[in-house]
């Protein structure tokens, strides 16, 4: 075959393959050609003539030449170069290309870092697309609670805090939850911006799932007004983050009656020193004034039969650190002298305080009979 008739059967080979990767720009077409032909017959094997003289690429080859096609066409058409600096790559490389300034190896080069540049942006863009709408809240002891609704934001706060949302195992798991709508994250942040804790709620009910503090520490004390002012303001239950929450005294029933406004809060003298006391339909829950973190809770839902919540709980001295929190592990010698010195000291209260007595009869007005005698020193409804 004649060299100059089979260049232009391979220059036609080449315009066909370019239509076919959508590149309708006939003067880009016609600039890309002659390149992309020099380029095929510089090395065999590039394109072959079958038996009935019709030529054909090389898979690889017809591979590059789509390639650059659809690279060409999407350089020419602004929506999709997803940001500026491929944007510029883009002008740079079709100037180059109308003045005849490369060869195909060079062209082809330059689509691949057109490629990566755009490949960035749109992995850019999607990190910092918003999922869901923003929201801070002013929360007690200068806690600000704001709503996590970027991935990139998301992968920032599990490095600030040092938790799993960072973890190249579950952070997938965490960034598809925010980017399918099925989970809310949220961060307490201090007067400094620093994060407190992290809250992710089950976005199907309105539950929490997990509740930690920077480093997946326990949540600190200090944080409970922070953390009841939430949960009520949101309209959320405790759901799974139940044990964590627990030992700051928190639980649904204290959650909605925050939220109603029916709380009632005493002082008592309990365990031979001073502690707050907070009495809510089925709840009680004391918390030393002298020693952080020192709470009991007292549930009467765990009372009924068959109930899986706990009847007492306890965090800080002087039951051991981490006692109560796996319902399934038995109860130590030290929590039982813990909820018996309980008992004792609610039944000396309430003698002592007409009012904390009727509070807590109307509290546990349908407890079980033997629970307030048991709690209190009084009969609740008959067993």
């Amino acid at each position: 075959m004649h060299e100059a008739t089979r260049a232009q059967r391979i220059a036609r080979t080449v315009d066909a393959h370019f239509r076919a990767a959508l590149l309708i720009d006939s003067a880009l077409r016609t600039a890309v050609a002659a390149p992309a032909t020099r380029w095929i017959l510089a090395q065999s094997g590039r394109i072959t003539a079958d038996r009935a003289g019709r030529l054909r690429l090389a898979p690889e080859a017809g591979e590059e030449l789509a390639q650059v096609g659809r690279t060409l066409r999407w350089m020419g058409d602004p929506k999709h170069h997803h940001g500026q600096q491929a944007a510029e790559a883009a002008a740079k490389t079709l100037r180059a290309v109308h003045a005849s300034r490369l060869d195909f190896a060079a062209l082809s080069a330059r689509c691949a870092e057109f490629r990566r540049v755009r490949q960035g942006h749109i992995v850019g863009n999607a990190a910092n697309r918003p999922r869901a709408a923003a929201a801070e809240l002013t929360l007690p002891n200068g806690v600000t609670a704001r709503r996590v609704v970027t991935i990139r934001d998301l992968d920032r706060l599990g490095r600030a805090a040092r938790n799993c949302l960072a973890d190249p195992y579950f952070a997938p798991g965490y960034r598809q939850m925010l980017r399918r709508g099925r989970g809310e994250f949220w961060r307490f942040d201090d007067a400094a911006g620093a994060p407190l804790c992290v809250l992710q709620v089950d976005a199907r009910r309105p539950a929490l799932r997990e509740a930690a503090g920077a480093g997946n520490a326990p949540l600190c004390p200090s944080l409970r007004p922070a953390l009841l002012a939430f949960l009520a303001e949101r309209g959320l239950d405790v759901g799974d983050a139940e044990d964590a929450l627990a030992r700051l005294g928190l639980c649904d029933e204290l959650v909605a009656a925050s939220r109603s406004r029916s709380v009632r809060r005493f002082r008592a003298t309990l365990d031979g020193g001073p502690w707050h006391v907070e009495l809510a339909p089925g709840v009680l829950v004391a918390r030393s004034a002298s020693t952080a973190g020192h709470m009991w809770l007292l549930r009467s839902a765990g009372a009924e039969p068959g109930a899986e919540t706990a009847v007492f709980q306890s965090a800080g001295p002087p039951a051991a650190e981490g006692e109560g929190e796996d319902r399934d592990r038995p109860k130590s010698g030290r929590a039982y002298l813990c909820e018996a010195a309980a008992r004792l000291d609610l039944r000396r209260a309430c003698r002592r305080d007409r009012f904390l007595a009727d509070a807590c009869r109307g509290a546990f007005g349908d407890a079980p009979a033997v629970f307030c005698a048991d709690w209190f020193g009084f009969a609740g409804r008959a067993a």
